[in-house]
């Protein structure tokens, strides 16, 4: 069919194929002076007519400082995803980023093998849609989301950054909309924890693991590098490193009778482990996760998140018990180091207290004298 101008911008032209795809291009004057219209692409590969519009502003800027764009788009095409990626976690590590474990495991297992080799200007809206549809039919909401997040940030660190300067839009903006509804709701009760403890008896390390979690409510990585120097009496200081802040919390007299076990340690010593060198989580969350499975999660679908038990279901545990015992919404949230007590506020309707006694708690003194 015939090539038309777009109503919307100058120079960007719509050519509407046969199989009703859509194909963009746009006009500009060359370094030379000279006009030239090129293709920026399909709408089947996600490119739109605003898309098009900003090449052609791109196009425009590069053959004003006496460069050709098209030589210019050709150079770019060389930087791969997999050079984008490795550039974004150095700048974190430069940022003093201390865990990058996880993040770095997602990206290879999941990112690295389908897009890592792509040019980061061939990558597509469609591209990320297939991995998102992928890994639905095997892995929970949160992990896709992990995943698709993950992408989108790379791409926003390869258009912020200066030393790359990729002047595109961003692909994977909105993928990840319709995947916030994963909320785990379960947790352990009174009865469950001593099953889980009684089950973790005789492996040492996995045993300290949830009795530190449970009295402190710390996430995986938190737990794991707590210190001997961390630890003041029963105050322990907890490293955050989600959102890369301390905060404090205590040891419970319940889950530890005595603190002398952790006497002997040295002072860099991890109480995990005994060592000054990091003891895996990946043992950790691989013994842990076959004792909760055991335990707590015959029958259910791996994607059902809000029945089952993983790793993390200890820090719920530990704010449903507190919010349940009837300790105050600021103090939970201070202890488990939230951004926002808004956060905490998800748990408040496991309060008990609905505040009859605090009101007639008020005037208790008037009643008292007459």
């Amino acid at each position: 069919m015939a090539m038309v101008k777009s109503k919307r911008y100058t120079a960007v032209y719509i050519n509407e194929l046969q199989n009703g795809d859509k194909s963009y291009y746009v006009g500009y004057n060359d370094a030379s002076g000279k006009w030239v219209r090129t293709k920026i692409g399909n709408k089947s590969h996600g490119i739109t007519e605003v898309y098009a519009n900003n090449k052609r502003i791109e196009y425009i800027n590069i053959a004003r400082l006496g460069e050709d764009p098209v030589s210019h788009r050709k150079q770019k095409q060389k930087l791969l995803f997999d050079i984008v990626a490795e550039s974004y976690f150095k700048a974190l590590e430069e940022a003093g980023k201390k865990d990058l474990y996880n993040p770095k495991n997602r990206y290879r297992l999941h990112l690295q093998k389908v897009i890592g080799t792509k040019s980061i200007t061939a990558i597509t809206k469609n591209d990320l849609l297939s991995i998102k549809e992928k890994m639905l039919k095997t892995h929970s909401k949160a992990s896709v989301r992990h995943i698709i997040t993950l992408a989108s940030t790379i791409i926003n660190h390869a258009i912020t950054s200066d030393s790359i300067r990729f002047n595109s839009t961003n692909v994977a903006v909105g993928l990840a909309s319709n995947l916030k509804t994963n909320h785990r709701n379960r947790y352990l009760n009174e009865e469950e924890v001593k099953q889980l403890l009684l089950a973790v008896a005789d492996d040492k390390e996995v045993n300290l693991f949830v009795r530190l979690s449970l009295s402190t409510g710390g996430r995986l990585n938190t737990v794991m590098n707590i210190q001997k120097k961390h630890l003041q009496g029963r105050n322990v200081v907890l490293e955050d490193f989600k959102s890369n802040k301390q905060h404090h919390g205590y040891i419970s007299n319940q889950l530890f009778k005595g603190m002398e076990i952790f006497s002997h340690l040295g002072a860099n010593d991890f109480l995990i482990g005994e060592k000054a060198e990091l003891y895996s989580q990946r043992k950790i969350q691989r013994r842990l996760k076959k004792v909760l499975d055991e335990l707590f999660n015959k029958g259910l679908d791996v994607k059902d998140t809000t029945n089952r038990l993983v790793v993390h279901s200890l820090r719920h545990t530990f704010i449903s018990l507190l919010i349940i015992s009837g300790a105050p919404i600021a103090s939970v949230s201070r202890l488990v180091g939230h951004n926002s007590i808004d956060i905490t506020m998800r748990y408040s309707h496991l309060n008990p207290n609905t505040g009859e006694d605090f009101v007639n708690a008020i005037f208790s003194s008037e009643k008292s004298s007459e």
